[in-house]
């Protein structure tokens, strides 16, 4: 059992995860055990009050886990409805004979808090997952204790890590995070989309822009010069020699950009 909990405490800290918190909680409420500092170079497991959390487990209590750590790439998800197309790299804990968790490490820039919350409420539609746990650093099951909630008291245990697929990267998921800013909701069926003739344009790409994230201000501009009337063609014209160093920004994909940008951009109007 103590192999499972060393397991992930490392499967953290690979992630950029410094501190996390271990919790016994219950009806009665939650007993905060201790925190471990996974990035101290100590040995963590022999500094882990295994003895006294057992207690507490076998007195009815559950043992929990959370990162205290503000920007890291650890994302969780908890009861997703599907175990089938997950990322590359995730490590699947059961809990129950059927309710699972997921622990997602993604590639890239480390994300604080409030992104990596934004990245969770995206994930947590593709999985279905439950939508109480989309807090970045919301408890989790610690495996290695018994689930308390059900009669037949079945142990937390690491269940596989995911080793086919392509990993999530930071790129993809604030791609998604920018189609949810831009509500893009694509469970409803979208309606013809009909251009009005093109009219003067007022405005710019640097009107968009606020010195706040660039990506943004191309998502607004696209969703401007589409309701002027301008064909594809044109914005991405004026995309690429207005945005500011979008070339630098995206290069190797810069047309993939594009033709994503505007291609939401579309959805949206079609849904509004």
């Amino acid at each position: 059992m103590q192999d499972d909990i060393a397991s992930i405490f490392s499967f953290y800290q690979k992630a950029g995860v410094e501190v996390i918190g271990v919790y016994a909680i219950s009806d009665k409420g939650r007993l905060s055990i201790q925190e471990l500092n996974l990035a101290s170079g100590e040995d963590i497991i022999r500094k882990f009050r295994y003895n006294r959390l057992h207690q507490l487990n076998l007195r009815g209590e559950g043992i929990y886990f959370a990162p205290k750590t503000d920007a890291c790439n650890m994302l969780f998800l908890d009861d997703p409805a599907r175990l089938d197309g997950l990322p590359r790299g995730t490590m699947v804990v059961q809990t129950s004979a059927k309710k699972h968790q997921l622990h997602i490490p993604y590639v890239g820039q480390p994300a604080p808090v409030p992104v990596r919350t934004s990245f969770q409420k995206h994930l947590r539609f593709v999985y279905n997952s439950d939508k109480g746990a989309v807090y970045a650093n919301h408890q989790r099951r610690l495996p290695g204790f018994i689930n308390q909630k059900y009669p037949d008291k079945p142990l937390v245990k690491i269940l596989r890590i995911v080793e086919d697929g392509n990993f999530l990267s930071y790129e993809e998921l604030w791609e998604a995070k920018l189609a949810q800013e831009t509500e893009r909701v694509i469970k409803i069926p979208p309606r013809p989309f009909s251009r009005p003739h093109p009219t003067e344009l007022r405005k710019r790409w640097s009107d968009f822009y606020d010195d706040g994230d660039k990506s943004v201000a191309d998502m607004k501009y696209t969703l401007y010069l589409l309701r002027k009337g301008l064909d594809e063609d044109e914005i991405r014209r004026r995309l690429f020699s207005e945005s500011l160093d979008i070339e630098n920004r995206k290069k190797g994909h810069l047309n993939d950009y594009l033709d994503r940008t505007i291609f939401r951009a579309e959805s949206y109007l079609q849904q509004s």
